[in-house]
């Protein structure tokens, strides 16, 4: 078995859920963004199992294999096999472990893949009595295989987490009232990921938990200094993010380098837009994101697309350094602005809900788009999105954006001492009004600029 050293955190629910799976299935995968918990998760379910399985379990952890021919030499060695006495090595364990009840965990199974999955395929069909739990960035791929996606921690469980390895750190630590609401905060924007958390969590040694906070933006620079005993990935949150990159095709570094531009989800239709373009064909990012899903570094909800924050910065920093950024940035502006207009022209002559529904759900995509125009991006454009947004905000009681992101020239009632603005102060006019001023600008500012530039 796995040593571990550490106290096992919360996830009560994964728990029971995977002792049924375990019940139900003869393989079961956990999958997972890198440094999620798997491994742990693993290790506790196959303590709590152990003692109901007559031939035991037998953990088997292949971080060191370098090829997929590895794989059945790393189980040999677990299970005690020095000889195969004529027969293959594969066929030598299926028959060592025949005719007992086992638990065969195989941890870290993402850069063997294809050796995994032989391996388990020849194992499963000779010994009916073996259970395989996989640990993996991405399923092994096998018929009848149960793929068990882990998700990040609960906030709460996340929190908790990080208060226990903080008094390891520092045994003077305490979570009081002041620290909770900074700590959640520093949970949420680390996406639950238990090393992340747990990394943090360490920085208590020399941080308060408001600087640990304030120091996320720099995440990686920050989140160093992992247990020596751990593998070189589980060192830094760096090494943990860049070993899931590295292991992609070239066109799936690219596509999911592009897709950092997102602020938070996003369409099928945004990605193919936006993060088309060279190597990688609109057609091609169906299948490029769904790779992307299996290995864990997008998430899929419902008809919505996410990446976590913490991946989304490291892609981020790849597409700069690999100089795609403006032009990536520049379709994403066109994109927004398109939808926009569009949007905007159905709010006002049809108040269309569905419409206003969308630019909510692209709420944050829209604000990263004027930012980056107005900051000097493409500015005509940048305006051009502002005054679109106009119907959206004026229905949905926008004022915030609608004084933050429209120049002054474009603003009724504009005030240069105090910025207030018929939309933007309540106490101005009532939000009927107000709307019908700022409804009445973009149509005078939609005449005067011709057809739209797109």
């Amino acid at each position: 078995m796995s040593v571990v050293l550490t106290s096992f955190v919360g996830r009560a629910v994964e728990l029971a859920e995977g002792r049924n799976l375990l019940e139900e299935a003869r393989l079961v995968t956990l999958v997972g963004p890198g440094g999620c918990g798997k491994t742990r998760l693993a290790s506790t379910l196959a303590l709590d199992l152990g003692d109901g399985l007559d031939g035991g379990v037998w953990w088997v952890d292949l971080a060191p294999c370098s090829e997929a021919a590895g794989v059945i030499d790393a189980i040999m060695a677990v299970v005690g096999i020095r000889d195969t006495r004529g027969y293959s090595p594969l066929e030598r364990v299926a028959q060592h472990l025949a005719g007992r009840r086992v638990l065969l965990v195989v941890d870290n199974c993402e850069h063997v893949l294809a050796g995994c999955r032989d391996v388990a395929a020849v194992l499963l069909h000779a010994c009916p009595e073996l259970t395989i739990m996989a640990t993996s960035r991405e399923p092994l791929g096998l018929a009848g295989e149960t793929v068990w996606r882990v998700a990040p921690m609960r906030a709460e469980d996340a929190v908790h987490l990080f208060s226990e390895r903080a008094t390891s750190a520092r045994p003077n630590f305490t979570l009081t009232e002041a620290h909770a609401a900074v700590v959640a905060s520093i949970c949420d924007r680390l996406d639950g990921i238990q090393l992340a958390v747990e990394l943090a969590a360490a920085r208590v040694r020399m941080l308060t938990p408001e600087r640990i906070l304030a120091g996320i933006e720099d995440r990686f620079r920050l989140l160093t200094g992992g247990s020596p005993s751990a593998s070189p990935r589980q060192q830094t949150l760096r090494a943990s993010v860049e070993w899931s990159y590295d292991l992609l095709a070239e066109p799936e570094q690219t596509l999911l380098r592009r897709l950092a531009v997102f602020a938070a989800t996003f369409t099928l239709d945004a990605a193919e837009q936006v993060a088309s373009g060279g190597e990688i064909d609109a057609l091609d990012v169906l299948d490029l994101l769904g790779h992307l899903i299996d290995r864990s570094l997008v998430l899929c909800e419902d008809d919505r697309y996410r990446i976590l924050e913490t991946i989304r910065a490291f892609a981020g920093a790849r597409l700069a350094e690999n100089g795609e950024e403006d032009a990536v940035r520049s379709r994403q502006l066109g994109f927004y602005l398109q939808l926009a207009e569009t949007a905007g022209r159905e709010i006002e002559q049809t108040a269309d809900l569905d419409w206003l529904a969308r630019l909510e759900d692209e709420h944050d995509n829209l604000r990263v788009c004027l930012g980056w125009a107005l900051a000097g991006g493409d500015q005509p454009i940048g305006v051009q999105l502002a005054v679109a947004l106009i119907p959206f905000w004026a229905t949905h009681g926008h004022y915030w954006d609608a004084q933050t992101w429209l120049p002054r020239q474009h603003r009724p009632g504009g005030d240069e001492r105090t910025g207030a603005c018929a939309l933007g102060s309540r106490s101005h006019a009532p939000a009927g009004h107000a709307c019908g001023e700022w409804l009445r600008l973009r149509r005078r500012h939609r005449s005067a600029k011709g057809p739209p530039r797109v």
